[in-house]
C-alpha cells in the first residue's frame, strides 16, 4: 500500500504518503462525527513525516484531544470543505489520513474501531470482527 496519495473534492490541496500505513481504524469520536458529518471516520494511520499535504487552499482547524486536553490540528481544503488528514499532539508521531480523500479506496480495510462508547446508538459491534476500543487508546 505505500505510494498513497490524495486530493480534496476540488482537488486543490493534495498529499502524498511515501509509506506503509500503520493500521486502519474506524473513529466513533463525537469531534470526528462532526468533522466528517458522517457516524464515524475512516482513517488510515500513517507515519507523520511520511506524509506530505500541499495546495493554496490547505487550511486548518483546532480542537482539543477530548481525553488528553491536548490540541489536534484538522487540516482541509477551505474551498471545497473536504477533511484531508488529522495531526495529534498526543500521537506526534503519526497522522490520520482520511481514507475517501484516497486516490485508490480499495486498500482501505479497517481494522479497529475507536471511541465505540461514543458511537451512534445504530451502529453494531456485535458481529464484527475489528478490535474495539471505548475510548482514543486502549
Amino acid at each position: 500500500m505505500s505510494g498513497l496519495s490524495g486530493h480534496c473534492l476540488c482537488g486543490a490541496v493534495t498529499y502524498t504518503v511515501s509509506a506503509e500505513p500503520v493500521m486502519v481504524v474506524n473513529c466513533h469520536c463525537t469531534h470526528c462525527q462532526r468533522q466528517s458529518g458522517a457516524a464515524f471516520s475512516t482513517n488510515v494511520v500513517v507515519p507523520r513525516d511520511s506524509l506530505a499535504v500541499e495546495g493554496e487552499t490547505l487550511s486548518e482547524y483546532v480542537t482539543t484531544a477530548e481525553d488528553e486536553g491536548k490540541p489536534t490540528r484538522r487540516l482541509f481544503c477551505s474551498n471545497c470543505g473536504s477533511p484531508v488528514a488529522s495531526l495529534a499532539e498526543y500521537l506526534p508521531e503519526i497522522a490520520f489520513v482520511k481514507s475517501g480523500t484516497l486516490d485508490d479506496t480499495s486498500v482501505v480495510k479497517p481494522g479497529m474501531d475507536a471511541w465505540t462508547s461514543s458511537a451512534m446508538s445504530w451502529v453494531d459491534f456485535a458481529h464484527s470482527e475489528r478490535q474495539q476500543l471505548e475510548r482514543g487508546r486502549p
